[in-house]
């Protein structure tokens, strides 16, 4: 929208840190007050600049990719990079670099999407988080079997998969089952690309108990 907009280019050509704090709360003030995240959130005077930059760009990028505005995304997903420091949580770096993957995917722009997903990965693997591994490693799969490289997918398929069995969330198996059959079907591989395909089914079918 053109407010969500004018909140972006006030905050982006503010530079003195405590006029920055005070634009960052009136962005999520507003965010919130259009229902855009469900609770509120409000920076202290005491949060470091480089997390909240990173918090006001990743926003911004998710509101673009939702809109289907892929190359804005990829702008404010690289402005909040560009701040992700060691002030910054884990987690939100993660997010930061899963979604500047997800935009270049959409925008076709295979090797720059796999190059930030991978910094995603190395995020998730300090983390130690299994569940996010495996969904890391499915989407850089999944950047290769649509570049037509499906060889190259494999071992992270493999490797989500392997994480993904130390979760209890099958939800994502079937998903990570799915990319599987895809990336051996393109393979040539059709014995094993039917087997993940009934793998995922026997999932959802469990899941509505059919």
């Amino acid at each position: 929208s053109s407010d969500l907009e004018r909140y972006a280019t006030r905050y982006s050509r503010t530079h003195e840190p405590r006029h920055r704090l005070q634009q960052a709360n009136d962005f999520f003030a507003y965010l919130f007050q259009t229902d855009y995240i469900d609770h509120a959130i409000v920076f202290p005077s005491s949060a470091h600049i480089d997390s909240v930059d990173v918090n006001v760009y990743y926003y911004l990028a998710e509101w673009y990719y939702g809109e289907g505005a892929y190359e804005q995304a990829t702008q404010y997903c690289s402005r909040a990079a560009e701040a992700c420091s060691d002030k910054v949580e884990e987690n939100a770096k993660g997010d930061v670099y899963s979604l500047m993957g997800a935009a270049y995917f959409r925008l076709g722009e295979f090797d720059k999407a796999a190059e930030a997903l991978n910094v995603c990965y190395e995020i998730d693997h300090r983390a130690g988080n299994e569940d996010q591994l495996s969904s890391t490693l499915n989407n850089i799969a999944s950047v290769f079997v649509a570049a037509g490289k499906p060889q190259e997918a494999e071992k992270y398929v493999l490797e989500a998969i392997a994480f993904n069995s130390q979760t209890q969330n099958t939800a994502r198996r079937a998903v990570i089952f799915g990319t599987a059959s895809e990336m051996y079907g393109a393979m040539g591989d059709y014995e094993q690309s039917l087997a993940y395909a009934r793998k995922a089914l026997d999932i959802e079918r469990h899941k509505c108990g059919c």
